[in-house]
């Protein structure tokens, strides 16, 4: 409904110079946009499955997919971090098949 607390479930994301984050409080604005443009800048999704919220931070609703939102704010991420904790990977440095490589350090 209109002006329901909402909590940001996916994967954290940058978008054209803003930035949600995996629990990311926002209220329900009204429906997603159906207009070209919003539909190509929408955060997830396509406006039938999809609601338009507004983030503290944001200047104008963004169109959220249904099923990436909930009510209820989401349980701690694994060993107590948080979105945007800095970590550093801890195991063997490792190159992988498309020729990427991690490193043992890095973050």
């Amino acid at each position: 409904r209109l002006g329901d607390v909402v909590y940001y479930q996916g994967v954290s994301k940058a978008f054209r110079g803003w930035r949600v984050e995996h629990g990311a409080r926002g209220e329900i604005a009204g429906p997603a946009s159906t207009s070209k443009a919003s539909k190509q800048a929408a955060l997830l999704g396509v406006p039938d499955h999809s609601v338009a919220v507004l983030f503290p931070w944001s200047q104008k609703p963004i169109d959220c997919r249904l099923s990436l939102l909930s009510s209820s704010k989401p349980p701690p991420l694994p060993g107590g971090h948080c979105a945007g904790d800095r970590l550093f990977y801890t195991g063997p440095s490792r190159t992988f098949k498309s020729g990427g490589r991690l490193d043992h350090g890095a973050w």
